[in-house]
């Protein structure tokens, strides 16, 4: 089949990768100034500028629109576009992910997060720079007259949403959010996810409210005299949220009884 350019497996569901630490130790930084850990980012030239680009700066400079959106279904719904020049004739997409109410729209995937534009890396192309503390970045966004201006909503299609102020491609990409039932799975890639009954439970609370409460900056996720445990015991997760983290543990559950038959 592989040989014949047809799938050589099947699934029933379609996946998306999700580096889900790059996002916990973005939201991290806004309280643990001491922190070593960085994320790392593509560099890019940009109107004579040299800017940071990284996956998890869609999520901090997503549309207003979606300020109440969660990062999980953020990972789900939502994927960066380029917006092209010729808004004139759009053409359908065939088989398209995330069209809404199945309307042809002018826009191109760039879920790789290839930006086609100038590129300029560091002297060993293979590898990436440190990012800057984004927490404090977007701070002061207001303050920085180079990042490029969002584009108008009046010239987005009805399922294209412009980053706000402070995203390095918001002159030129936007967000396409798909339909609930168009939504992807998140396919966690990197550590093991904390576990609820087990190891650092600060730690878990923290990563699960950054998965399921809308945040832009770590400070949003609680107060400064609150801990995360406190947190997560105060806020209202959705029963949806509740059954994606019961299934969290359900699997760790699945392999401890696995290893406890082998022994």
């Amino acid at each position: 089949m592989y040989l014949l350019d047809n799938p050589d497996h099947y699934t029933s569901h379609k996946f998306r990768p999700f580096h889900w630490s790059s996002y916990v130790t973005e939201a991290q930084k806004a309280w643990n100034t001491e922190q070593k850990e960085d994320n790392k980012v593509v560099l890019i030239k940009k109107n004579g500028r040299i800017f940071g680009l990284s996956q998890v700066y869609d999520y901090i400079y997503r549309p207003s629109e979606l300020e109440n959106m969660s990062l999980y279904d953020w990972i789900r719904r939502c994927e960066r576009v380029k917006i092209l020049k010729n808004n004139k004739n759009p053409k359908p997409k065939k088989n398209s992910e995330i069209l809404i109410n199945n309307e042809a729209e002018d826009h191109e995937s760039e879920f790789d997060y290839d930006y086609e534009g100038e590129i300029e890396m560091n002297a060993d192309e293979n590898k990436f720079e440190l990012e800057p503390d984004t927490a404090l970045a977007y701070k002061n966004i207001s303050t920085d007259a180079s990042l490029p201006a969002p584009a108008h909503d009046k010239s987005l299609s009805k399922n294209l949403f412009p980053f706000i102020y402070g995203h390095p491609l918001a002159d030129s990409h936007a967000i396409a959010l798909s339909t609930e039932e168009k939504g992807l799975v998140p396919n966690f890639i990197g550590p093991g996810l904390p576990r609820r009954d087990k190891g650092d439970y600060e730690y878990y609370c923290m990563t699960m409210l950054v998965f399921f409460k809308p945040w832009r900056s770590g400070i949003d996720l609680k107060e400064a005299d609150e801990s995360w445990n406190t947190s997560f015991i105060n806020y209202r997760f959705t029963q949806r949220n509740c059954d994606v983290m019961n299934n969290f543990q359900l699997r760790y559950e699945c392999l401890d009884s696995r290893d406890d038959f082998r022994a």
